[in-house]
């Protein structure tokens, strides 16, 4: 005698609820704004290859479109840089350390170049000066990068 097997393909919130092992009201929440595909009294019958995607948040993602998206993202990034909108981290590591050298030369030369321009100052005048550089120095010094998280 023949056994009656149900469709798989119509389920109801509450069969969903068995078949996924999720809270009814979980399956219920997750199915908000889907329309169903039939009633059966009050049960409402979704279409099982439109509910199960959306109650296990649609990460049935294959692997394939994984790869395709990452191929994606990374030509994006390629063409970014070809623009010149993006570099590589250590250019941009270079760059800023010639830039701090450069201004490091400046700020020591500061305290000389003033007293040669300004000979009315004293000694006092140029310690205060001098210290100010170091502090700006140090301050320079003691920048590190933020971590990207």
């Amino acid at each position: 005698m023949p056994v009656h097997k149900p469709d798989l393909s119509r389920l109801s919130i509450n069969q969903l609820s068995e078949m996924t092992g999720k809270a009814y009201r979980s399956v219920k929440l997750a199915l908000a704004g889907l329309e169903p595909i039939d009633r059966d009294g009050r049960a409402l019958i979704y279409a099982a290859a439109e509910a199960l995607p959306r109650i296990y948040g649609a990460k049935a993602e294959s692997e394939r479109e994984r790869l395709d998206r990452v191929r994606a993202d990374g030509q994006e990034l390629q063409n970014l840089i070809a623009r010149g909108q993006y570099a590589p981290l250590s250019v941009l590591e270079n760059s800023l350390s010639d830039v701090a050298s450069q201004i490091r030369s400046i700020l020591s030369a500061l305290p000389k170049r003033l007293k040669a321009s300004l000979p009315s100052l004293r000694a006092r005048e140029l310690d205060l000066i001098k210290r100010e550089v170091v502090a700006a120095q140090n301050a320079m010094a003691a920048v590190r990068p933020r971590d990207l998280d």
